[in-house]
């Protein structure tokens, strides 16, 4: 076995390189991206991490040895927020989850919510009109437009009055988890710091609204062929097992939150490259000229909407939601001829491998033509990975790209968004990229 020597990225003998990482952890990982080749070690405060951004070491991390690994202490402070469900929790229990959770998110049962994303686009878009030729934060509505559909598809619930206060609260969870994650001195939960009493009563509202759904639907059984019905009858093909109520309020907890969470950031940042390249905007709106000729988007639309479909994964390649990785190794490893060792901290970064001008041609460039079907060919499953890999890519992805596409098809239709070039978009990695100030943009109706 080949053991080469990590190199080593030096920092302040008493912090290593945490200050760095904390004050702008997107430029840092970046920058050690464009200077090291794929692999490197660092040390944050005590602990030594080893960071990697060749898709070749990624790999084998995410996929090829995947057993060896868990989820990082990275995921920790996300379990106050979200319990133990399929983002957050390890090993057989785990894999008992996905089992139970990956049929309710095949094709076949998916394609029946189509309907609904589009009118619950419709419905937000009526509200639109006052906003005409004005100036506003297109985020907020991202957000609102995917709880509800979340809410509609998944739990068969009208959640659209609840959005106001979802939103700020989840704010406040990811803001508090992040906080947790980078902190070189984690402070009790029970000590009654105004974050931590502000985090308590946030994540009350936040548990307050599942549990009452799934309260309603234990007493009030229904015949909705929703995924949250999906979820109450699955059971594990292997031991005939169904989720506890605890097991079922954290997985509904997850998609609830990371359902929409992450689908409005992608959306939010397509929104606002298209804002940006007038042309490109063009080029979309033709697309949806040609394929739907004025008529209401249907799931038989989808597949016909290819550029709509560059646009998206040029968003997530550029502004990926869930921009970080944690795992940690359970045994030494070598990964590439670099040896780790037992319980190594690996971190991986799709947004600095996305942006890797090693991999990507301009590559802070949007060029949603990069994701043509014969040139995708050629990508590297692990140069982009918006959606994770390996055996923990995310269940729900296609379902998001469904989702995305009717979203954009419905909104380009009627609208062309422009960008507002007084407004300067600064980026927030919380546990998901969000804007930090919002996305402003102006409304002009198509004519």
């Amino acid at each position: 076995m080949e053991n080469k020597k990590i190199p080593v990225r030096k920092g302040n003998w008493v912090l290593g390189i945490a200050l760095d990482l904390i004050r702008d952890p997107l430029g840092f990982l970046t920058s050690v991206t464009k200077e090291f080749s794929g692999i490197v070690t660092y040390r944050f405060a005590s602990r030594y991490v080893v960071f990697l951004s060749d898709p070749k070491l990624i790999k084998h991390v995410m996929q090829t040895n995947n057993k060896n690994y868990r989820k990082g202490l990275q995921y920790e402070p996300l379990k106050l927020v979200l319990g133990n469900g399929l983002l957050t929790s390890d090993g057989g229990f785990w894999l008992r989850q996905r089992r139970i959770i990956t049929p309710v998110f095949h094709k076949k049962y998916i394609v029946s919510f189509a309907d609904q994303m589009v009118l619950s686009t419709q419905n937000l878009i009526v509200d639109w009109k006052k906003e005409e030729g004005k100036v506003f934060d297109i985020y907020p509505h991202m957000m609102q437009l995917t709880l509800d559909i979340v809410g509609k598809t998944m739990l068969s619930t009208n959640v659209k009055d609840k959005a106001s206060a979802v939103g700020p609260a989840l704010g406040v969870l990811m803001g508090f988890a992040i906080n947790r994650v980078r902190a070189i001195v984690k402070i009790p939960l029970w000590l009654p710091r105004s974050a931590n009493v502000r985090f308590k009563k946030k994540k009350k509202i936040i548990d307050d609204i599942v549990v009452d759904i799934i309260k309603k639907r234990r007493t009030t059984p229904s015949d909705h062929l929703d995924l949250l019905d999906m979820l109450m009858k699955a059971k594990d093909e292997e031991t005939g097992e169904q989720m506890t109520d605890k097991q079922l309020k954290d997985e509904v907890m997850t998609i609830f939150i990371a359902g929409h969470e992450t689908t409005a950031s992608a959306l939010t940042f397509a929104w606002l490259l298209l804002s940006q390249h007038p042309e490109k905007q063009k080029k979309f709106n033709e697309e949806l000229d040609r394929v739907l000729g004025g008529k209401t988007p249907k799931m038989e639309h989808v597949p016909q909407l290819e550029y709509t479909l560059q646009i998206i994964n040029e968003a997530m390649r550029l502004y990926p939601p869930a921009w970080i990785v944690a795992r940690r190794g359970i045994n030494e490893d070598s990964i590439g001829g670099y040896k780790t060792e037992k319980n190594a901290n690996i971190l991986i970064c799709p947004y600095s491998v996305h942006r890797d001008p090693k991999l990507w041609q301009n590559a802070e460039e949007f060029i949603p033509e990069r994701f043509e079907k014969e040139k995708m060919k050629n990508i590297d499953k692990f140069a982009f990975f918006p959606f994770g890999g390996g055996p923990r890519m995310c269940v729900g992805n296609n379902f998001a790209l469904m989702e995305m596409q009717l979203v954009l098809a419905v909104i380009g239709q009627k609208y062309l968004l422009e960008e507002d070039k007084t407004h300067v978009v600064k980026l927030d990695p919380l546990i998901t990229l969000r804007p930090n100030n919002g996305v402003k943009v102006r409304l002009v109706k198509r004519t």
